[in-house]
């Protein structure tokens, strides 16, 4: 599948490291089952991928209050116990990456619970 078409939504986020625990600005591409992220500088992508959040069966914390100094932040807990924090530059901004990411969690679950469906179903007569 072609990454372009598959797109939901891109745009900036800042993301904390998982080692030293630093806020970075990286670019954030959600296709239907991933989030990628890519370095940012000199006002263009990377064009290498620094990371991906796979998104099946992943729970998102929106918003995420632990921060005191970081009210626009977002928690995805993903299916292999990492935490990912993602910081919005607006309210609506961090909301909207939220439902968005949501909506494409869903989809994979109920496609999931379909096959699985499928597949019980298939020797009942």
């Amino acid at each position: 599948m072609d990454m372009k078409s598959s797109v939901l939504r891109e745009g900036f986020l800042i993301k904390r490291g998982h080692v030293v625990h630093n806020w970075k600005a990286r670019w954030f591409v959600l296709t239907p089952d991933k989030l990628l992220y890519f370095k940012y500088e000199g006002g263009k992508r990377d064009s290498s991928q620094r990371g991906k959040i796979l998104l099946k069966d992943c729970v998102i914390t929106c918003p995420f209050l632990e921060y005191e100094t970081r009210p626009l932040v977002l928690k995805l807990h993903s299916q292999l116990g990492v935490d990912h924090f993602l910081e919005a530059c607006s309210r609506e901004e961090r909301d909207a990456w939220a439902a968005d990411i949501r909506a494409a969690v869903d989809r994979l679950r109920t496609a999931q619970d379909d096959e699985a469906e499928l597949v019980c179903g298939s020797g009942m007569t």
